[in-house]
């Protein structure tokens, strides 16, 4: 009788425990998805003088992309546009990605810039060091998007992989990089008022993406 009483315990104390790590389990906060990232490159020049709102602006990617079940191959082109333009700043949205004529609609949001001649050590590397609003449109470097994203970005580089991090700006001498968290206000690129802005062909820019 003893012996029976003994497994019965046993038994009830497995079940607890059982029913216990079952019930922590299902509160546990479900682990957030990986951050996605996508490296291209600006196949025109962009003069924030001579564009405007509306204007179609192209990149083509450096590195594949496998997203939601989608794969890119390199080479897709990432369509976005204009939506705001003065001498010294140039807001982007991206939110497209094609491969030949098929165009897949994406959330793109754009947060570090690179120059490839500008890549190397010497160079060093601009990062906004806090939220920075953007005049009257509220567009800034978001720290919950900071925190939420990868804190970490790393440009394929021809010499050497480059590191950075959300709103960093790397071998643009003066230009800043504003960010925002919602893919659908953009991303800025500024100058001081009394410079003009352009980008160059080729400028590297890093994505992060999301449905």
């Amino acid at each position: 009788m003893q012996l029976r009483s003994v497994g019965a315990r046993s038994c009830l104390f497995l079940a607890v425990t059982a029913c216990l790590m079952l019930s922590l389990h299902a509160q546990m906060p479900a682990a957030a998805d990986p951050t996605v990232t996508l490296q291209a490159e600006l196949l025109k020049p962009i003069d924030a003088s001579h564009v405007k709102a509306g204007d179609e602006v192209s990149a083509r990617t450096v590195s594949p992309l496998d997203f939601g079940g989608m794969k890119f191959p390199v080479g897709a082109t990432v369509v976005g546009h204009v939506t705001r333009a003065e001498p010294n700043l140039v807001i982007l949205v991206f939110d497209q990605i094609a491969v030949k004529h098929s165009a897949t609609a994406l959330s793109l949001s754009l947060r570090a810039v690179m120059m490839p001649q500008g890549s190397s050590p010497a160079m060093g590397e601009r990062m906004s060091p806090s939220a920075e609003a953007l005049g009257s449109g509220g567009l800034l470097r978001s720290p919950q998007a900071a925190a939420q994203d990868s804190a970490v970005s790393i440009f394929d580089s021809s010499q050497h992989p480059v590191m950075t991090g959300n709103g960093g700006v790397i071998g643009l001498s003066g230009v800043k990089l504003l960010i925002s968290s919602d893919p659908k206000i953009g991303s800025a690129l500024q100058v001081d008022p009394d410079r003009k802005l352009k980008l160059e062909k080729g400028l590297q820019l890093m994505f992060v993406v999301s449905k």
